[in-house]
Parts: C-alpha cells; sequence; structure tokens
C-alpha cells in the first residue's frame, strides 16, 4: 500500500508539471473555492468461482452502507467515511468486514487513482445448485474466513483532454458547459488476493474437484482503451458515461487440491465504466455516480471473476476562500 501511494505522488507531480489547461469554453471553473462534501455509498460486490465445465460458485459479502465527509482543493481530493449500516441481515448472511481506500486525481488530460479494497467473510449465494447443505438455522453457507483484497493503480489519458475531463464528478470544482468526449488510452497495475485456512467450496456434490483451491495471489499489468463522453443536458444538469476495456498478463500463484503451491502465467482481462448526473448550483452541487470494475483471472483448472460496481451519492457546497491558502505545490506546479 505505501509504495502505491508513493508512486502514485511522483507520478502526479510529473503529470501536473506537463499538464494542458482545459479549455474555457467547455468548463466554468471553481479553482479557488475549498469544496466540503457529505457522502453515502455502497459497494455492490461478488466474486465468480468457473470450473472447466462451466459450473459457477458465487461468493458475496454481506452488503453494508458507509457515510462520510469529503474535502476538495484543486486537483486533491480526500474523503473519510465509516460503515453506518448493514443491508442484509448477519443471521442470515453471516459477518463481513470491509476496508476500502480510494485516492484520485484529475490533472489537464490525465487522471490517476489508487484504489485498495478488503473484504473478510463471505456467503455463497448459488448453494442450492451446488449439492450444499444449509444450516438448520436457515442461514446461508458461509466463509467467515475468506479473505479478499485488491490494490490498482490506475492511469488514464483523455486524448481530447483539454475539452473532456472527470473532474466534475470527482473533485466538484469545476463544471461542463458544453458536451464533449475523448478517446481513453491507459494503463492498470493489479495485485490481487483470495485466501481462506481450507478450500473456497469442499462441500461439494454435483460439481468436480477442480474447486479445491486455497488460496490465489495473481499479479498483473494491463493496458486500456475506452472512450468517455460528457453530456449538458440543460445549464445546471449534466451527465457523464466512461468505458474502459483493458487486457494484461498475469502471474499467478495458486494452491491446488493436493496442497501442491503452483505458478501458472495466464492473460487477464479487465472492464471499467463509470457513470454519474450531476446537477450543479453556484455554491453547491448534487452528483449520483456508478464505478464498476470487472476483472477475470483464468487458471488453467478455473477462473474467477470479480466485479464491484461503487455507488455513491455526494452533495458538496462550495466555500469561497477570501484568500488563497499557502500552497506548496506552487512551486512544483501542483
Amino acid at each position: 500500500m505505501r509504495n502505491l501511494l508513493f508512486l502514485h505522488i511522483f507520478i502526479l507531480i510529473g503529470l501536473r508539471m506537463i499538464a494542458n489547461p482545459l479549455d474555457t469554453s467547455y468548463y466554468r471553473f471553481y479553482s479557488g473555492d475549498l469544496i466540503m462534501r457529505t457522502y453515502s455509498s455502497t459497494d455492490i460486490f461478488s466474486i465468480r468461482q468457473i470450473n472447466q465445465n462451466d459450473k459457477t460458485v458465487i461468493f458475496k459479502p454481506n452488503q453494508s452502507l458507509s457515510a462520510g465527509l469529503g474535502i476538495s482543493y484543486r486537483w486533491l481530493v480526500l474523503s473519510f467515511g465509516l460503515t453506518v449500516a448493514d443491508l442484509t441481515d448477519n443471521k442470515i448472511y453471516g459477518k463481513s468486514n470491509e476496508s476500502l481506500f480510494g485516492l484520485s486525481a484529475s490533472v489537464g488530460k490525465h487522471y490517476l487513482s489508487v484504489y485498495l479494497q478488503e473484504y473478510k467473510g463471505f456467503y455463497i449465494e448459488n448453494y442450492n445448485e451446488l449439492g450444499i447443505r444449509q444450516p438448520s438455522s436457515g442461514a446461508f453457507p458461509n466463509l467467515p474466513n475468506l479473505n479478499m483484497s485488491n490494490a490498482i493503480l490506475s492511469y488514464q489519458y483523455f486524448v481530447s483532454g483539454n475539452r473532456f475531463s472527470i473532474a466534475p464528478y470527482t473533485t466538484g470544482n469545476i463544471v461542463a458547459t458544453k458536451s464533449s468526449g475523448s478517446l481513453i488510452l491507459g494503463a492498470a497495475i493489479s495485485r490481487y488476493s483470495l485466501k481462506n485456512d481450507s478450500a473456497f467450496v469442499k462441500d461439494v456434490t454435483r460439481f468436480r474437484s477442480d474447486f479445491q483451491i486455497n488460496y490465489l495471489q495473481s499479479f498483473a499489468p494491463f493496458i486500456m482503451v475506452g472512450y468517455g463522453f460528457n453530456f449538458v443536458l440543460t445549464d445546471d444538469l449534466a451527465a457523464i458515461l466512461i468505458a474502459n476495456i483493458g487486457g494484461g498478463i498475469e502471474r499467478q500463484n495458486y494452491m491446488n487440491k493436493n496442497s501442491e503451491d503452483l505458478i501458472e502465467i495466464n492473460p487477464s482481462y479487465r472492464f471499467e465504466g463509470f457513470g454519474g448526473i450531476m446537477y450543479n448550483r453556484t455554491r453547491y452541487f448534487f452528483s449520483l455516480t456508478s464505478n464498476v470494475i470487472m476483472m477475470r483471472h483464468q487458471l488453467v483448472s478455473s477462473s474467477f471473476e470479480t466485479t464491484n460496481n461503487k455507488i455513491m451519492l455526494n452533495f458538496g457546497y462550495r466555500l469561497q476562500l477570501k484568500k488563497r491558502p499557502i500552497w506548496i505545490g506552487n512551486k512544483i506546479g501542483l
């Protein structure tokens, strides 16, 4: 985690020094304002393990609702949140612990983000298809020690970035005034881990034994291409859609049913989509966004598909500063 953050900051400084300014005919700027935000969010997350016969087992955590506060100034966005409620019953679906961290910056034609996510505790959604016995309590069969962690460093380059930006939905200090689109080129680095104290699925009567995996660790670089469009619907209302697809070569380390540590090199695939709608006034704004990340980890015996959809509702207030604060980044163009 520390290495990803340092790399993020180092790259960000370099990008900011070469950044091209946005076209003022396409955007209205609030760059001198300090933006205070409140938000609520939830993550719809799932893991699918698919064997060679295309039979599937679906793992899901207990879904929760988070709320928090955020501050934005110029390109920098900081957010702090806590889980405030479980959206599903712990007695039925088991207890899940969730840890999330995100840091992003939109700098001219460049968008850089670090995303760290961890879950512990999953239930098996389609247990009845697997021939797994349901506990007498009526609860879903669960794996309380199944742990998933994912760290992603992602970079996107907007080819028409002087007219197209994601910043209205991430920082809130600019607002689109004209519709525009852009081809997107990008790259990402992913480190993924899935661990349990025993096989993920061991009480299986209908499926082959190639489900018997205790852990999976992988590392993969990706290249991506996509397109984004910002729709200006009225003076106060705008929407955005972005879609990226990518592929890479993944190094995978896992333990099979015979407790053998194996290493494979296989192709891996990634999709990332972002959509949002924003209502803006001079001093405040509302936005609703959805960020979907899908990854496929292909092994010889089976594959894993991880999907996460982060849905966030934001309210932001722009605080006009009477005196611009001293900003150490001015010396290096930040």
